[in-house]
This record gives structure tokens, C-alpha cells and sequence, in this order.
């Protein structure tokens, strides 16, 4: 092998070792999705079960979380939380993590410290409160009634900006629209 071959060749390992380990280390920061619990039953019940239209919403994260890589999932105790994320964790084989959503800052912390894609469902008032914890200030308010589809989505930049990205599931909840009620 000629020496410019050999430098071509060592150059190549060299770039191919530095693609490697850049990418590792951008799978290192948690990457966190926060949902909502899907539409329940009945709001005047303590621990409500989903509605269909809740079940309908918990197979639309199956379909659209399922290819992302989530490798776990925190939900809060209750039942509608817990359903919401069950058909994710079964489809991916996945245990449901139960959180405390009355100590949120601690959870934020635990998140901060754990590597890869996760999912949490919580509720209207947790949820954001949890977002803003993340990322340390307060920029989300607590959830109307009817919004059951943002879907909140915490990144942290090289420089250690946190990132929020805010989709959403569908159906969509549009100008108070309830769609627990068509």
C-alpha cells in the first residue's frame, strides 16, 4: 500500500470513528415525548377508565410512537394514564414506570438523567408542569378539558438548550371542540 493510500486510508477510520462517536453521544441526551391521557369515561368519577374515543387515541401513539425508538415509559398511577400507554408498552414490550405527579420536579431530574427516547403520559395540569420543570421555566399553562392531542417533545441541544417541539395526535381537539362528545 502506497503512503498516500495508507493516509487516505487512516484519514477514513479517523472520520468514520469521529461519525460514530458523534452519534452516540446524540443518543446519550434523553429525548422525552409528554402526552396527555386519552378521552375518560366520566370526569366525575375518581379514576376513570378511557373512553372508545380514548382507546381509539391510545392505538394512534401505537402507530405513531412504535418506529421512534421509545425504550421506556412513565405513567402516572392512575387508570386513564396507565391505558393510555398500555397498547405502546405491549406493542413494544415495554413495563409501565408509575412516577409520583405530585413530585415533579424529582421526576424532572430523574429524566434529565436517563438516556434514550421515552414516553410520559400524564394529565392536563402535570404534563406541562412537567415540561416547564424540564426545561426550567415556565412556559406552558395547564391544559384545557377538551385537549387530549399535544403531544410535547424535549430535546437538549449541544450547547445545552432545552428544546420543545409541540404536534399533535389525532383526532385533533380544534376551538373547544370536545371530541369525547360527538
Amino acid at each position: 500500500m502506497s503512503q498516500t493510500s495508507a493516509r487516505i486510508f487512516a484519514l477514513t477510520l479517523m472520520l468514520a470513528a469521529m461519525i460514530l462517536l458523534s452519534v452516540s453521544d446524540s443518543i446519550a441526551e434523553p429525548i422525552i415525548y409528554l402526552i396527555r391521557h386519552a378521552e375518560q369515561t366520566d370526569q366525575k368519577l375518581t379514576d376513570p377508565p378511557l373512553s372508545d374515543m380514548g382507546h381509539a387515541r391510545a392505538e394512534w401513539y401505537v402507530g405513531h410512537f412504535t418506529d421512534l425508538g421509545v425504550a421506556t415509559i412513565f405513567s402516572s398511577p392512575y387508570l386513564r394514564t396507565r391505558e393510555t400507554a398500555k397498547p405502546l408498552a405491549d406493542a413494544l414490550g415495554l413495563k409501565i414506570i408509575e412516577y409520583n405527579p405530585r413530585e415533579l420536579a424529582t421526576f424532572a431530574h430523574e429524566l434529565k438523567t436517563l438516556e434514550g427516547i421515552i414516553l410520559v403520559s400524564g394529565h392536563s395540569n402535570t404534563t406541562p408542569a412537567l415540561v416547564n420543570a424540564l426545561v426550567g421555566e415556565e412556559r406552558f399553562q395547564q391544559l384545557q378539558h377538551f385537549q387530549f392531542d399535544h403531544i410535547f417533545r424535549v430535546t437538549w441541544a449541544d450547547d445545552g438548550e432545552v428544546r420543545v417541539t409541540l404536534s399533535y395526535s389525532e383526532p385533533r381537539s380544534v376551538n373547544g371542540d370536545d371530541p369525547s362528545e360527538r
